[in-house]
């Protein structure tokens, strides 16, 4: 965290703090008068800014009057630095104001240019680690894609339940009777329906209800209508063959009618059902 150091009356702090509020940057803000800097505090914020000592005192012809009752023009070119520090660590007063510090800088006055530069490096830091986070992501969704994908491969190819396909009036149709869970997403649907096109040459696929997980089925889960919403956008027609009736949800058993009614995603009772709707 931030620590914005200043003396609230002072226009230049002011300044500073519009400065660090367009930022919109997380700080904390410490009098300068009430609260003074310590010695230890001071030696290290030194060692941060890279100035020399003397750059910590303000000297300003306005605001420095400590600096000039003590007649600091003449006495600092003969004193140490730790000497220095102890003065400045009596006095919050004698401090050149604004100053920002955290763990890893320390600016010694306002310098809008300097401090600004601070920021834009923080906001570019930031969008990097973001941007190499998200292509981190991307690729390990596209990973995953690929691996969902060969094991539909494998499931589709390599079952006792080989895909045939059926001529009907309109075409080919596809037809597996899996009786396994594999699908719960409307991605891994049209990756499958991907596959049997790609391999069988068929876009109209009838496979049995067993194949869907059961949270497909539920409307709130919004997987049934994705899949219904992906097969028309990718000119897919598929037919889920099984037993509905135990559904008793009013909202699916709608939805489950208007599918039917014509779309690209049915629910019939059997195979011939099926064949008779993506043959029309």
């Amino acid at each position: 965290m931030l620590t914005f150091i200043c003396y609230p009356k002072c226009s230049t702090c002011q300044k500073a703090k519009v400065l660090l509020d367009s930022y919109h940057a997380q700080y904390e803000i410490r009098d300068v008068k009430t609260n003074n800097p310590s010695y230890d505090e001071l030696k290290s914020w030194l060692a941060l800014s890279g100035l020399p000592v003397k750059k910590f005192f303000n000297t300003s012809n306005t605001s420095g009057l400590v600096y000039k009752s003590l007649a600091l023009k003449d006495k600092l070119p003969s004193m140490s630095e730790d000497e220095c520090l102890k003065l400045l660590a009596t006095d919050g007063m004698l401090i050149k104001r604004p100053l920002l510090v955290d763990e890893y800088r320390a600016l010694v006055g306002f310098q809008p240019h300097e401090w600004e530069s601070v920021f834009e490096y923080d906001r570019k830091k930031t969008d990097k680690i973001f941007n190499d986070y998200f292509n981190e992501m991307l690729e390990l969704v596209k990973r995953r894609e690929e691996e969902e994908l060969v094991r539909l491969e494998e499931i589709a190819d390599k079952s006792p339940n080989k895909i045939r396909a059926v001529n009907t009036p309109s075409g080919k149709v596809a037809v597996q009777k899996f009786d396994v869970p594999i699908f719960n997403d409307a991605d891994i649907v049209l990756g499958y329906a991907a596959h049997i096109e790609r391999i069988h040459g068929c876009r109209d696929i009838a496979v049995s209800k067993e194949i869907f997980e059961e949270n497909f089925f539920d409307l709130s889960s919004g997987v049934i209508e994705e899949t219904a919403q992906k097969l028309a956008d990718s000119g897919f027609r598929l037919a889920v063959v099984g037993d509905f009736s135990s559904y008793t949800n009013k909202s699916l058993q709608d939805f489950i009618y208007e599918s039917n009614r014509g779309g690209h995603l049915y629910f019939v009772a059997d195979e011939d059902e099926a064949l008779k709707k993506l043959g029309e």
